[in-house]
């Protein structure tokens, strides 16, 4: 979780990453707990990806992203 807690400075790499649909998962579920809006239109992108571990991924980033959102 150190991406996580770098945040911005991190997002560079998960987006090189997610261009390369490497270890998609994780880097979603890592996104979601950035939890900077600005990463929702990426994150419903894959809500309905092919490979159901990754929609499942991209779904919890997304819920989580959203109520990070609300409680600001």
């Amino acid at each position: 979780m150190l991406l996580a807690k770098s945040g911005k400075r991190a997002e560079a790499l998960l987006q090189e990453a997610l261009n390369r649909r490497e270890n998609l998962p994780i880097v979603l579920t890592i996104l979601g707990s950035i939890g900077d809006p600005a990463l929702i239109p990426q994150l419903r992108q894959f809500t309905e990806d092919q490979n159901p571990d990754v929609a499942k991924a991209a779904q919890e980033a997304l819920k989580v992203v959203e109520f990070s959102a609300k409680r600001f």
